[in-house]
């Protein structure tokens, strides 16, 4: 694919936006992978075969190289992803508040589906684990909206269920979102999966370069060699990429496929290890880096190098239909289309409001540019990285820059400022709010390690 800038792909999206009547209408495909890192799959330079089908659909994409989400969690970065606002606007800083509550985002923000149902699409979603169910509020303006039994289930299992309800789906157009969970910890690949990838050279200079420590110490106290961590994690990976080769199998095989757009996005990363950290919601690079590919019908495949934020992934998609009024969504959102707005973008990210450990900073805020990445911590500890010679964030240069160190720092607190009052559109004078959790998905969060 070629890499071009973001101007040279704005007139060819123009040309797909010629609106029409119902039945000539675009079908919307949101396939959301929790905890995917983007270096980690071959269309993004990793070396494993982890990705056979999200690189083929990759090659019929507009690939964004540089996708970050605000927060590496899942609530929060979906909710972000559905309303085109940050966590600061939204409300909701982690999949669950203190002493087991459920966040309530802002009864003033609307999701897209919302928008998409009231416009005349059937709306569906199907997500695999507790996080993302009705108590979340993201459920609005689905017309169905599939759920696990239980705490989570796999990418088969969700693949299963949407496969039941397709054939439904041809009656009018439709937008649909499927959640896939199997990259989240803990990694557990099916038992063909197991052991399909063997160390080797290539992933020792692939940790050597980005100083992975050979052991990591789970919460619970437990320790893994890292390099089978990455190898159960790649696998889950591996067996995720299998069902959605399912799901696109099944897409393509409808009438309506030559007319449906497919987003595929990451909601966070993962820390493997990487700054010692073994899981997400911090602002670490490979926990904020995900894939974003746009398969439209007739735009040729692109690779895009400047920055894109999660949160402009429904504005941008807008470039390329125009069936769903966008001007109220527009209003709301904070997010922009990064296929009209050529400017510098400075990307916001937040760290998790929940604290896994007594050791993990809380408060951090990092702004990232096309160069530089700016952390500002609310304790201390600020830190500065330069990405184009140190992608891997291994050397803080705040103390060696103090010049880009300040402009950044003010550049961060003017963003957080902007963002609440922002948020107070939404929120008037109230503060965001939490309500109890019934006891049964209490039990499920817990057993995936959100409740403590």
């Amino acid at each position: 694919m070629k890499h071009l800038s973001i101007a040279a792909v704005v007139v060819p999206a123009l040309l797909l936006s010629c609106g029409g009547g119902v039945k000539d209408r675009h079908n919307i495909v949101f396939i959301s992978i929790d905890t995917l890192r983007a270096d980690h799959l071959g269309c993004y330079g990793y070396f494993r075969d982890t990705s056979p089908v999200i690189d083929s659909l990759a090659s019929e994409s507009v690939l964004f190289e540089r996708c970050l989400a605000p927060m590496a969690t899942t609530l929060p970065s979906h909710l972000s992803l559905m309303t085109g606002t940050y966590p600061v606007e939204h409300g909701v800083m982690a999949n669950v508040g203190d002493g087991g509550k459920a966040f309530v985002p802002s009864p003033s923000i609307r999701t897209f589906a919302e928008f998409a149902s009231e416009a005349g699409y059937a709306t569906a979603a199907f997500i695999s684990a507790t996080p993302l169910k009705r108590h979340s509020g993201i459920a609005a303006g689905f017309d169905v909206y599939d759920e696990p039994p239980g705490a989570e289930r796999d990418a088969a299992a969700t693949t299963d269920a949407v496969l039941r309800w397709l054939p439904s789906a041809e009656k009018k157009p439709f937008f649909l979102w499927v959640h896939y969970y199997d990259p989240h910890a803990p990694y557990e690949p099916p038992a063909d999966l197991a052991g399909f990838f063997k160390p080797g050279v290539e992933l020792d200079e692939y940790m050597k370069a980005r100083r992975f420590p050979d052991t990591m110490v789970q919460f619970d106290g437990r320790s893994f060699p890292t390099v089978d961590v990455v190898g159960l994690y790649d696998e889950e990976i591996r067996s995720t990429d299998r069902e959605l080769g399912r799901l696109l199998d099944a897409l393509r095989g409808m009438k309506a496929w030559k007319k449906t757009i497919i987003v595929l996005v990451g909601d966070h990363g993962e820390g493997l290890g990487q700054h010692m950290q073994f899981h997400h919601g911090l602002v670490w690079d490979e926990q904020l880096h995900v894939p974003l590919l746009f398969r439209v019908p007739g735009e040729p495949p692109a690779r895009i190098p400047e920055p894109i934020s999660i949160t402009d992934v429904i504005p941008t998609l807008f470039a390329y239909i125009d069936d769903i009024p966008s001007g109220s969504f527009l209003e709301q959102a904070s997010g922009v289309n990064r296929l009209f707005d050529t400017s510098e973008r400075s990307l916001l990210s937040q760290s998790s409001a929940r604290r896994r450990s007594t050791n993990e900073p809380f408060g951090e805020y990092a702004l990232t540019t096309e160069k530089w990445k700016y952390v500002y911590n609310v304790t201390g500890g600020d830190r500065l990285f330069d990405l184009e010679s140190d992608p891997y964030e291994l050397v803080n240069l705040v103390d060696r820059k103090p010049s880009e160190a300040a402009a950044l720092k003010m550049r961060i607190i003017e963003e957080l400022e902007a963002g609440v009052e922002r948020g107070a559109r939404f929120w008037g004078n109230e503060t965001p709010r939490t309500r109890p959790l019934e006891q049964k998905t209490k039990a499920e969060l817990k057993a995936l390690g959100y409740v403590d």
